[in-house]
């Protein structure tokens, strides 16, 4: 498995992956391709640098999109703010996801951020789970949202 850096051209896969993922949980997700494509975009201009694709033999199975531009309304300090992480569920608890997080941890070390933080939808079991056992914490809770922080 390779990460790379994501390009525009990468959208028509994030689209599938993206569905893909939120199979089940689609009230945590944008269900429509015009919906999915605007969030595909947003998160490339927040922070190029900082959106990643897992690939396997040329298929991209997996995204992360990490912000060090972002200022958290929780923290007096930008973060590293993990927007996204999707995986396909067939390559779920083999490490992909696992590595999509240390690249973006080690992305936003290299941006001098202390903190990264994500928020995960309230009923996710499997994510929250597997946070906790990359060393995020539940802190806040928002709506239907928790916000997972962290220390770097």
């Amino acid at each position: 498995m390779e990460i790379q850096n994501v390009s525009e051209s990468d959208v028509k896969e994030f689209i599938e992956v993206y569905r893909k993922a939120y199979k089940g949980l689609e009230e945590y997700a944008y269900t429509t391709t015009k919906s999915i494509k605007s969030y595909f975009r947003w998160l490339l201009k927040r922070d190029r640098d900082g959106f990643y694709k897992a690939v396997i033999k040329g298929e991209p199975i997996g995204f992360i999109a990490c912000d060090t531009n972002w200022k958290s309304p929780f923290e007096e300090v930008e973060v590293g703010e993990i927007h996204e992480v999707i995986v396909l569920p067939r390559y779920r608890r083999s490490g992909v996801g696992r590595e999509l997080i240390e690249k973006c941890i080690e992305y936003s070390r290299k941006k001098g951020r202390k903190i990264c933080e994500l928020w995960v939808g309230e009923k996710n079991e499997e994510a929250k789970k597997f946070y906790k056992e990359l060393g995020f914490k539940e802190l806040e809770k928002w709506g239907i949202w928790i916000r997972m922080v962290r220390y770097i």
